[in-house]
């Protein structure tokens, strides 16, 4: 039986070399929806508290389960 020797190099190469993750069109379409859903949350959020900040200069607002209390 003949034996061949590989590099330490050459294994190291083969094993971090990265892979692609195949997913199905349909996880990534969802996946991709919770993203943007979670991503619009929070920037409508950040608008709200930015809003009532300018509304009024004098008192500090205090956001509370996304209602404003001055």
């Amino acid at each position: 039986m003949n034996k061949s020797y590989v590099s330490a190099d050459t294994i190291l190469e083969i094993v971090t070399e990265p892979k692609p993750i195949y997913i199905p069109n349909a996880v990534a379409g969802y996946i991709s929806d919770l993203i943007i859903k979670l991503a619009n949350k929070k920037v409508s959020e950040a608008k709200k508290v930015n809003d009532a900040k300018n509304a009024n200069d004098t008192d500090t607002a205090i956001v509370v389960d996304k209602k404003v209390v001055d």
